[in-house]
């Protein structure tokens, strides 16, 4: 049978550079073979360890060689298969869900010491680094809130950062307070679980401290004289028992202070 130069592998060392075996006879004896030449290869692998170590070398050679173009192909199968993958996983997840969570919790008991341990370590030896970042994020958190307010003030009286009075009924009594920080950063839930009603008044930091030392004044003789119901550490210095919601919007809206109004 005559067959075309195509059909033949290349090999140096062969007739005009070429295989003796044509590619489809080549496989057919491979396919035949395959179990004695797969027996034979273990045999050598398992009884030569100058091969072994050869085999693993070219392998973690191999492995460096292409290991960037691996993390580049799944990096862009990722990226076009996003919604395919977050599907499969979520059906996984769904289907196992009980056994990965007793698996998750069984992994956790039995390396609790390790856990802790990694945790002291990893606080000590970034405790500065830590602390900073606190900070930094604390200063980022309250300049979005300022400049949230400042976007929301269409004119501000004073070059002054713009904060918040709050006034509020709890356990009874009226508080009245100020703060550079969101309502719920300045009190915990279980505390504006327990407001009754009140408002906060958004303006400039001259009317805020300004409002809060009028009223505080003028009200002194009612002040609140019971058990502080807060957990934040905020005593009842700032507490009384008149209604001060109204004395406080009839004193804004008297002096037509420029203020956003938002309810607790």
């Amino acid at each position: 049978m005559e067959k075309d130069f195509s059909e033949f592998g290349k090999n140096k060392g062969g007739k005009f550079g070429l295989k003796g075996r044509c590619n489809v006879c080549l496989k057919e004896w491979r396919d035949e073979n395959a179990d004695r030449i797969n027996s034979e290869r273990r045999g050598r692998y398992a009884n030569d360890p100058e091969l072994r170590e050869r085999v693993m070398l070219q392998g973690k050679k191999s492995y460096r060689l292409h290991s960037e173009k691996r993390k580049s192909e799944k990096r862009k199968y990722t990226k076009n298969n996003k919604d395919k993958i977050s599907k499969l996983k979520r059906e996984y997840y769904l289907k196992n869900r009980e056994s990965l969570i007793e698996k998750s919790r069984i992994h956790y008991r039995e390396n609790l010491n390790v856990y802790k341990i990694n945790s002291l370590i990893y606080r000590e030896s970034r405790r500065i680094e830590l602390a900073e970042r606190g900070v930094e994020y604390r200063l980022e958190i309250r300049n979005k809130y300022i400049e949230n307010l400042k976007s929301k003030l269409s004119v501000i009286d004073c070059e002054c950062d713009p904060m918040t009075l709050y006034v509020f009924k709890v356990c009874g009594a009226w508080k009245i307070g100020i703060t550079s920080q969101s309502f719920k950063e300045r009190y915990r839930m279980p505390t504006i679980n327990k407001i009754e009603s009140g408002y906060l008044f958004h303006m400039d930091e001259f009317h805020v401290k300004s409002i809060e030392k009028i009223i505080l004044h003028e009200t002194k003789e009612y002040l609140f004289d019971g058990k502080t119901p807060f957990l934040e550490g905020t005593g009842v210095t700032e507490m009384r028992t008149i209604d001060l919601i109204d004395i406080v919007q009839n004193f804004i809206e008297e002096n037509k202070i420029i203020h956003i109004k938002e309810k607790i």
